[in-house]
C-alpha cells in the first residue's frame, strides 16, 4: 500500500494502514488471530482515532478476509469495501 498512500491522501482521503497483529512490525500474540478478531481490532482502532463517519476499506489477500469480517459485522461503519 506503500504506493497509493500518498496519492489517496493527497486527493483529501484520510490512510490508516495499520499491521494486522502476525503481520509486519505487529506483536505476534499465542491468540487472536481469528478474522473477526482481528476484525475487532481494527474497529477499535477507529474507534480509538475518533473515526465515526462509515469509511472505505481496502484489504489485500488476509487482509481482504479481515476487511470482510468487519463489514460482515459492523455494516453500519463500512462505506465500501475493495
Amino acid at each position: 500500500f506503500r504506493h497509493v498512500i500518498a496519492p489517496l491522501a493527497d486527493a483529501g482521503y484520510r490512510i490508516i494502514a495499520p499491521d494486522c497483529r502476525g503481520a509486519g512490525f505487529s506483536s505476534k500474540p499465542a491468540s487472536n488471530f481469528t478474522k473477526s478478531a482481528m476484525a475487532h481490532g481494527i474497529l477499535q482502532l477507529l474507534n480509538t482515532l475518533g473515526t465515526t463517519e462509515p469509511v472505505h476499506v481496502v484489504g489485500h489477500d488476509i487482509g481482504a478476509m479481515i476487511a470482510y469480517a468487519l463489514a460482515s459485522r459492523h455494516p453500519s461503519r463500512i462505506a465500501s469495501v475493495a
